[in-house]
């Protein structure tokens, strides 16, 4: 990612590129727990307003708020691009939809990328759509929706290129579906009762990690020794942001309020 894009994922999560925020600064600002108040974001950090990303709240369905992102650029005049991240539950939202018929009519330059986890919550995408295959979508509002393996890095990149070069000649919206499989439940302490031990295995032998390094590998972009460095160092600097979150203190009772336009 670069400047010229704004990107956001599911649920006004913030992305940004690992070199411009520790994951200790993120936990920090998130959890706005610096003393000196510097920091008053409770979703988006500092950092990412420099990439023009827009944040909704904890909303799940971000497809408004990233088609405003998309046509303030245009009117902006700016080369922008957004991505908007969302699942494959908030693709029933009114919202969704909305968004979807706004951004093809005006043509904006935006990019509706699905992570189809293939559960909304606990229910299988199948019990609640006559077509699971959400990239189908797309067509009902005159441009193009694809389905990618979202478990491969390199076939998401390559599907998205062409995507991007078409938004920025001003071609107007895309969607992406990338299939995927969540690995936890949808929240800590999930029993994940609703589905198969078996299926879970499967998934778990397509990890997009791992097939990414095998990938490296393969076409002499990585060897063995800079992977495990990697693995060392992502690992490492995720324990260093767990331990700083829990040793710091719980913010004051009397900060709840704070910032809260009523």
């Amino acid at each position: 990612m670069n400047n010229e894009k704004a990107s956001v994922g599911e649920g006004g999560t913030p992305l940004i590129p690992s070199t411009q925020i520790a994951p200790r600064g993120l936990f920090f600002k998130l959890e706005n727990c610096n003393p000196s108040g510097s920091y008053k974001d409770r979703f988006i950090a500092a950092e990412v307003g420099r990439l023009r990303s827009v944040g909704a709240g904890a909303c799940v369905a971000t497809s408004s708020g990233n088609t405003g992102s998309a046509l303030a650029a245009v009117v902006a005049g700016r080369d922008d691009v957004t991505a908007c991240f969302f699942g494959d539950g908030a693709s029933n939202e009114g919202t969704f939809h909305e968004s979807l018929n706004l951004a093809a009519v005006w043509k904006l330059p935006v990019i509706f990328v699905c992570e189809n986890n293939q559960y909304g919550a606990s229910t299988r995408v199948d019990l609640v759509m006559r077509n699971p295959k959400i990239a189908d979508r797309a067509s009902s509002y005159g441009f193009r929706g694809e389905r990618v393996d979202g478990n491969d890095v390199l076939a998401v990149h390559d599907a998205v290129g062409p995507y991007l070069e078409r938004a920025h000649r001003g071609e107007g919206p895309a969607l992406l579906e990338c299939l995927t499989y969540r690995m936890r439940g949808h929240y800590e302490g999930d029993a994940v009762k609703y589905r198969e031990a078996s299926e879970l295995a499967d998934w778990k032998a397509k990890d997009p990690v791992r097939r990414f390094a095998t990938a490296a590998r393969e076409r002499g972009w990585l060897d063995d020794a800079a992977i495990e460095a990697t693995e060392r160092e992502a690992r490492a600097r995720v324990d260093e942001a767990a331990r700083f979150t829990l040793a710091s203190p719980w913010p004051e009772a009397s900060a709840l309020a704070e910032d809260v336009r009523g």
